[in-house]
């Protein structure tokens, strides 16, 4: 059950308006696919490349709990240790002009 309630905290995180389905039902946003968020699942680094971006914009990296893990500064592309995470689904955010956002699971 507990593991119920962490999925539905992520889910409530994931709901805006600015967020769609796809064809396969996984919700995504406007402007994802510019988005690459490498390796999925990941281990020890994660590589977040935003190529369309050439000025600094924020990002954060949330747990299923909601809590902010990491944020920063990027460009077109930074690579964000994960060793030390505990294992579980994280939310990429980039806040461009739209919030673009991925999830990833942390092994």
């Amino acid at each position: 059950m507990r593991l119920a309630s962490r999925s539905m905290c992520l889910c409530g995180i994931l709901r805006k308006e600015s967020i769609g389905k796809s064809s396969t039902g996984i919700n995504t946003s406007p402007g994802a696919s510019s988005l690459r968020v490498y390796p999925n699942p990941v281990k020890n680094e994660l590589v977040i490349a935003y190529p369309v971006n050439v000025a600094p914009i924020h990002f954060k990296i949330i747990n299923t709990m909601g809590l902010i893990v990491y944020q920063g500064i990027m460009s077109e592309k930074i690579v964000v240790p994960m060793a030390s995470y505990a294992a579980g689904i994280y939310l990429v955010v980039v806040e461009s002009e739209v919030e673009v956002r991925e999830r990833v699971v942390k092994m």
